[in-house]
């Protein structure tokens, strides 16, 4: 399949509304987050800190984590030139790119790391999906709310103390916000393509393929890519750069969406390193 067969009519007229809606959300969730902490360049990136000047509860963890993970993936893929990183009292975490209406100016990533990448949310309830009558097991197992993500089977994994199991938590949710900053980058990628084109992108028989693909990374990549297929990205980006791998159904759709990076080559063992076998 090519994502060219897919594109919005309105897509350009999307693009720019998108484009709008991000710097709206920006203003929105960083209201409070304006103290500026400090200022890092990492690979030529300028990547400054800002909190809510209360010292806010894990905001250390989260600025160690946020630079941790800005260092690893500009070592392997192009991000904007400039990168804001906030530690916000929002529940839900974040990853935006701001554009001005000039496309010649420098964009710059917004990663705003709420409640969410602190929280680790244990299996709960059955983990067994059906799709086209049949069931599939879910990665990671499942949460009563659809929540489970990548980062929850990186702390599940992670060796050492509740300490260094959630450094890796946070590390990984991280890499999971820099995976949507990287998607909307992309101005090629699916990212602009509307939310509803996991309705328009794949006939019935594709859908069960995609949604088959989605339950071999994560629950939130099931659930939370059911509201936006980004999120089924932002989910492959985060298990990739921490070095998990996946069936080659979920690649072939991760790249099919414009997930980032060149090329991959699946691997059933999932202790390699897919992520160290890609072009960037």
């Amino acid at each position: 399949m090519s994502l060219s067969c897919f594109r919005s009519q309105n897509r350009e007229a999307f693009l720019k509304y998108m484009k709008a809606e991000h710097v709206a959300w920006i203003k929105e969730h960083t209201a409070g987050t304006t103290n500026f902490v400090k200022l890092f360049t990492i690979n030529n990136i300028k990547v400054s800190f800002f909190d809510t000047g209360k010292e806010a509860e894990n905001q250390q963890l989260k600025f160690k984590a946020a630079q941790a993970a800005v260092t690893a993936v500009s070592a392997r893929l192009a991000l904007p030139p400039f990168v804001n990183v906030y530690a916000t009292s929002d529940d839900i975490s974040y990853g935006f790119v701001d554009r001005t209406s000039d496309e010649m100016q420098p964009a710059t990533g917004h990663i705003l790391l709420g409640k969410s990448v602190v929280t680790i949310r244990p299996q709960e309830n059955d983990d067994t999906v059906t799709i086209a009558s049949q069931p599939y097991k879910l990665r990671g197992g499942g949460t009563a709310g659809g929540r489970r993500l990548v980062a929850d089977q990186i702390y599940d994994s992670a060796s050492g103390g509740a300490a260094e199991k959630k450094q890796a938590l946070v590390l990984t949710c991280c890499f999971h916000e820099l995976g949507h900053v990287l998607h909307a980058y992309n101005s090629e990628s699916a990212y602009y393509d509307g939310q509803d084109l996991k309705d328009k992108l794949f006939t019935k028989k594709d859908r069960d393929q995609y949604d088959i693909a989605r339950t071999y990374v994560s629950e939130w990549s099931l659930y939370g890519a059911s509201m936006v297929p980004s999120e089924f990205v932002a989910e492959t980006f985060s298990g990739l750069m921490s070095g998990l791998a996946f069936r080659q159904t979920a690649i072939d759709h991760y790249m099919l969406l414009g997930g980032p990076g060149v090329s991959y080559t699946a691997d059933v063992d999932s202790s390699n390193n897919l992520f160290s076998r890609f072009a960037a």
